[in-house]
């Protein structure tokens, strides 16, 4: 392999390494400000955006000058320059992942601020969705009266389905699928034999009484509570 094929290699190295530094500087900033985030507190974006200019700009004040004292013969050949140009270079060479872990922070605190004025605006609108609902509301009872209007609610029609679940359970036995038992009744005596158990919660009790279900042993508990009551 060539030196032109090694060169190409490590530049497309040193840029691959330049980019997956600036993206993980950026996920990290962006990562540290929505966790540390508190619902209560926005962070305040004009920071990161200063110490961003104030890094870079100073940076370039720093090559241009140490650039005109370089060309004007002012800069010696001692290890005190030669110091100070390392430390430039140094801080050139921090611009981009500084830079990008400030510019996370902006991206985070964006939508940070975005996040926050949406939720405001929906409470504004559920607000005032509730409002309106209260004032129709409270119109047309007022108006409803003029217009003739009556609303009444009647009682629900109990199914039969409901009906039987009430009076008995429909259990499968040996003998056959359908066995017709007046299972509230069941429950009722056997409450009344054990009246030490009415207060046990009904999984309990469907557990210990035999054949009934849950509804027949709620309705006949209920039955001997209010009679006692």
């Amino acid at each position: 392999m060539n030196q032109a094929k090694l060169d190409l290699i490590s530049l497309a190295l040193a840029i691959a390494t330049f980019i997956m530094i600036e993206i993980t500087a950026i996920y990290f900033a962006y990562a540290h400000i929505t966790t540390s985030h508190k619902d209560n507190h926005i962070p305040d974006i004009t920071t990161p955006l200063k110490i961003g200019v104030m890094f870079t700009v100073g940076a370039m004040f720093a090559i241009n000058i140490y650039g005109v004292l370089d060309a004007s013969g002012l800069v010696e050949d001692s290890i005190v320059w030669q110091m100070i140009a390392i430390l430039i270079y140094l801080w050139i060479g921090c611009i981009p992942p500084v830079n990008a872990y400030l510019c996370g922070d902006v991206l985070a605190i964006n939508v940070i601020q975005l996040q926050t004025e949406n939720e405001l605006l929906f409470d504004e609108y559920l607000e005032q969705k509730g409002e309106w609902a209260t004032s129709f509301e409270r119109s047309w009872n007022s108006k409803k009266k003029d217009y003739g209007v009556a609303i009444t609610v009647s009682k629900p029609i109990q199914t039969e389905l409901a009906r039987l679940s009430e009076s008995s359970d429909i259990r499968q036995t040996a003998s056959g699928y359908r066995r017709a038992s007046t299972a509230v009744e069941n429950a009722r005596q056997w409450l009344l034999d054990n009246p030490d158990m009415m207060e046990l919660p009904l999984r309990q009790l469907a557990e210990l009484i035999p054949d009934v279900g849950k509804d027949s042993i709620n309705k006949a508990r209920k039955e001997l509570l209010n009679k006692n009551s």
